[in-house]
């Protein structure tokens, strides 16, 4: 095992983004447009247009020009030359693995699809009677399938098409019976599906009768039939197995003439039948596992763009040509990769809130998209782990909502692994490398896992991905050593990239030179990210540096030290007093000292840009007049509050926003340990040890046990004997002669006391130095609070969220508790009048402008539609008032 440590040195985590897409350019564009190898020449070539950081600071796309020599010879245009063609421009991925679109960065996930091949299984009709079918997939195109029904009869099943006998399909193909049943090995096995359809057919034939049975609506003719067997199963352009779906059908039919053709064969559809007959017989053949990932393929970033292009025709039909450019289509891959980046589901937004977040996106797996599941109508049995799983995919981390099993992270390695009991040495093909060669990059940055429920696990993994920046960071006094590799691939931290001396250090920049012969340096330098935006509104900043369901009680220290502080940054906005109600602002747009203002007035005049779209009519005309200056703006003007009234004393704008530690945030551990501040104490207040230090931070010991997350116990115990100095509190004691360090009765915990008696806790309490974050959810981000708001148009029921100024859901557990506590009158103020009762809330508002009480509530708009589904149940209900 230390030859495999010695050379184990981990990749880096995003060579398969950078690869895939290296791939396309070189290989993936050049395979498209090889269809039209007499016009397009041999050598591809671009030129780049602006740098990434111009591209984010001017909201512009990083891109290049796709120029594509083309050779074009017409008679008619006495016309032989060749010439360099633009096609489109082609966005860029940069050395990070993400695309710049309108100045903000995206990321093409990859995407896990069923292999494209031939696959035998089972199937059960309403009376439990076993079938089985096999069935071709293609990488695009037709689907085809053979199946046997209860009687034995084998039918061919194109798309979702009537199934015709196979016979019929088989002689279409331009088979003979007599070649159909000498290639069978049980052809006794196919009577009863000569029993349906005649079998003395020649192919003219069968392809009329084909024809008849799949379109019983439209004339049958041979030409017809053949066009569309030719379409679904042999044009290059509409059907492909692939190189891999074409490999597996000779391996699954052991077929001698290993053709390299990827489309369907005659022979293919033969050999598929015999299989299928065999099966049918007893065979022991394998059933294919549909969830094995070795029937399962990524398909990452280059062959996702591919696909999108290959739906496309780039060249124009034959026919009359009035010009060149009517040949080429060179808008059609512009509006493809517009299309395809902008709206494309596997197109994201690139996640920054913290370079983990940025990593696990790059490097995430989802079953979704374009040719995927739906996670609508997905069952369990696809969102389970399976065993190929094993060094491949992390069992651990997937998302809790309803993509939970549908959204992957990639494990450590990409290693086979073939578990082995009571073999010998001889007959073990691969061991284990490591132990975290399962997880995922977040998970395995977690300490002490293995004490962690997996749920909790799960959490753990994905909060560390929700933790915001700090203005002061600090690293874990205990990691798992897999930290550096996720900044240093990220592109977090700046690494030098040879032996160099520093000559300049500055916020935006480090110069640096290397000695190479004699007096003559090497003189390079870094720039630096220097208080930037990231797309979650988080700051992205560099510091130059050299080196070899719980309530959380906080002290006050840890807001006043800036210990949680983080600096988040809004989008790129713009000052102008160019806006509506502009009377009181100057020219730089700021309201004027000494004005009086009322609710509504603008007090910062700002415009902040958009992206640009060339499909409004409006802004192609505005670009053709003033030649591309114009740009779309949206004003975000900020006004004053409703209710509020008062003279202008002092203006102070500032850009950045300083966010410290408050009520309501959110922090959490690495081990899922998540938890809302409840109270911020003094520091006289807070529990101190017997040398006199108060804490930082105080959690419910209850939250251990229910949650199995003893890795934080485990964490806490490791930092604060490193913190010791020994590694032993026992030894901490005896040398440094301080009894609290260690009680034999309670090992690891000390006496703590109350800040404001001075008594000490019952109980010894555990006090450690926990890793804990600061997570993206803030309270001023959450917080929110309805007196009257929009309605929807359908349920007449207050809308929903901060955004739509919508109320608190009341659900079904807040009626209970309303009803423990009996408080009748607020349950039914709550279901009637501040819910859908219109006629009530109308009387209870004008109820309030008068000053009067406020009337009874009315009947719901819920409980009227209640009563219209009873009676389309013909169940008449009707409301009559009783009096007692």
């Amino acid at each position: 095992m230390t030859l495999f440590r010695q050379n184990s040195a981990l990749p880096n985590f995003l060579d398969s983004q950078r690869d895939s897409f290296r791939y396309f350019l070189e290989t993936g564009i050049r395979e498209e447009l090889d269809f039209f190898s007499p016009i397009v020449g041999q050598s591809l070539g671009s030129s780049s247009k602006r740098p990434t950081d111009q591209a984010v600071q001017k909201l512009g796309t990083y891109k290049s020009s796709l120029i594509v020599p083309v050779h074009v010879y017409s008679k008619y245009l006495n016309l032989n030359a060749t010439f360099p063609v633009a096609f489109c421009d082609l966005p860029l991925m940069t050395e990070h693995g993400t695309f710049i679109l309108n100045g903000s960065p995206r990321v093409i996930v990859h995407q896990i699809v069923r292999c494209p091949g031939v696959y035998l299984k089972p199937q059960f009709d309403k009376q439990g009677n076993r079938t089985h079918l096999v069935s071709f997939l293609s990488a695009y195109g037709s689907w085809l399938r053979f199946e046997t029904d209860k009687k034995g009869v084998v039918f061919a099943h194109i798309d979702n098409l009537r199934k015709v006998p196979v016979t019929v399909f088989l002689q279409a193909l331009g088979f003979s019976m007599d070649t159909i049943v000498g290639a069978l090995k049980y052809p006794e096995a196919l009577d009863p599906t000569l029993k349906e359809v005649d079998w003395k057919l020649t192919t003219d034939e069968a392809i009329l009768l084909l024809m008849s049975r799949l379109f019983p609506n439209r004339p049958a003719t041979v030409l017809r039939g053949r066009k569309f067997l030719f379409n679904q199963f042999f044009n290059p352009r509409r059907y492909s197995l692939s190189d891999v779906g074409r490999k597996r059908v000779n391996q699954k039919f052991r077929m001698r003439s290993k053709t390299k053709h990827l489309t369907l064969t005659p022979q293919d559809a033969l050999a598929a039948l015999d299989y299928l007959l065999r099966c049918e017989n007893g065979e022991t053949e394998f059933l294919d596992d549909i969830d094995h990932l070795k029937n399962r393929r990524a398909r990452l970033a280059e062959r996702v763009i591919y696909n999108r292009i290959s739906d496309e025709n780039i060249l124009r039909k034959t026919g009359a040509l009035g010009s060149l450019n009517s040949l080429i289509r060179t808008q059609v891959l512009a509006s493809v990769f517009q299309e395809f980046f902008g709206s494309n589901q596997l197109s994201q937004f690139m996640d920054q809130t913290n370079p983990l977040a940025e990593i696990t996106h790059k490097r995430r797996l989802s079953s979704l998209g374009p040719g995927g599941l739906n996670r609508d109508r997905a069952g369990l049995i696809v969102r389970g782990i399976h065993p190929s799983y094993y060094g491949r995919i992390c069992p651990i981390e997937t998302p809790e909502g309803k993509n939970a099993g549908l959204t992957y992270r990639t494990s450590e390695s990409q290693l086979e692994i073939r578990v082995n009991l009571l073999r010998t040495v001889q007959e073990i093909n691969f061991l284990g490398l490591c132990p975290i060669q399962f997880m995922s990059i977040a998970t395995s940055l977690i300490p002490f896992l293995e004490h962690d429920d997996a749920n909790r696990a799960l959490m753990g993994s994905n909060m560390q991905r929700q933790a915001v920046s700090l203005l002061r960071s600090e690293r874990p006094f205990v990691g798992t050593g897999l930290e550096a590799h996720v900044t240093r691939d990220i592109g977090a931290t700046i690494v030098a990239k040879q032996n160099s001396y520093i000559s300049y250090v500055d916020a935006q920049r480090i110069d640096y030179f290397t000695p190479v012969i004699g007096d003559t340096n090497l003189i390079d330098y870094q720039n630096l990210t220097a208080e930037d935006r990231s797309n979650q509104d988080t700051c992205l900043n560099h510091k130059p540096l050299v080196e070899a369901n719980t309530c959380v009680l906080v002290s006050e220290r840890l807001v006043y030290d800036d210990v949680f502080t983080s600096i988040h940054i809004k989008g790129q906005e713009y000052f102008t007093n160019q806006v509506d109600r502009n009377q009181y602002l100057d020219e730089f747009g700021v309201v004027k000292i000494g004005t009086w203002v009322e609710a509504g007035d603008v007090l910062v005049g700002k415009i902040s840009p958009q992206p640009d779209s060339d499909n409004d009519p409006e802004s192609r005309l505005l670009r053709a007049i003033f030649g591309g200056v114009v740009r779309n703006t949206k004003t975000t003007s900020y006004c004053l509050s409703s209710g509020v009234s008062g003279r202008i004393l002092d203006v102070r704008c500032e850009f950045k926003q300083k966010r410290r530690l408050q009520v309501g945030d959110k922090v959490a551990g690495r081990h899922g340990n998540k938890g809302i501040v409840s109270n911020i104490l003094p520091r006289v207040d807070m529990p101190y040890l017997q040398s006199g230090k108060a804490l930082d931070m105080v959690l419910n010991p209850l939250g251990v046990p229910s949650r199995m997350n003893v890795g934080q116990i485990f964490e806490c115990l490791l930092e604060v004997s490193r913190g010791f100095v020994y590694h032993y509190l026992y030894k901490s004691r005896l040398l440094t002669q301080q009894k609290w360090l260690f009680k034999p009765n309670s090992p690891g915990k000390s006496i703590v006391f109350d800040g404001r008696t001075g008594l000490n806790f019952d109980q010894p309490v555990t006090v450690g130095y926990p890793y804990i974050l600061k997570l993206v959810h803030l309270v001023d981000d959450k917080i929110h609070a309805r007196s009257t708001g929009p309605y929807s148009l359908v349920t007449q029921q207050p809308l929903g969220g901060r955004s739509k100024k919508g109320g608190q859901r009341l659900g079904e557990m807040e009626v209970w508790a309303l009803e423990g506590f009996g408080a009748a009158y607020v349950l039914q103020e709550l279901l009637t009048i501040k819910s859908d009762d219109m006629i009530g809330r109308n009387r209870a508002f004008m109820s309030m402008i008068r000053g009067t009480l406020l009337p009874k509530s009315g009947i719901p708009e819920s409980f009227k539609v209640l009563v219209s589904e009873l009676r389309g149940l013909c169940l008449d209900m009707s409301i009559a008032r009783i009096n007692f």
